[in-house]
């Protein structure tokens, strides 16, 4: 059996993922990447995930906003 696939993403959920990972795009892709811990990032993420699922109906998790 497949794995349950989680709905699509709302367009509210949307907004706030791109509106939180442009406000750390050089930690997590751009010039400040090099300067950036793993542990560092996990957190960027899991902040990320956090106020997407503030808003959205259908929890999410690291994974599904990085494959996004």
């Amino acid at each position: 059996m497949a794995p349950q696939r989680h709905p699509r993403f709302s367009d509210q959920e949307l907004r706030v993922m791109v509106e939180e990972i442009i406000r750390v795009e050089p930690q997590l892709f751009g010039s400040h990447v090099q300067h950036t811990t793993i542990a560092r990032k996990a957190e960027l993420w899991q902040r990320i995930v956090d106020r997407v699922n503030a808003v959205g109906q259908h929890p999410r998790n690291r994974e599904d906003i990085r494959k996004l």
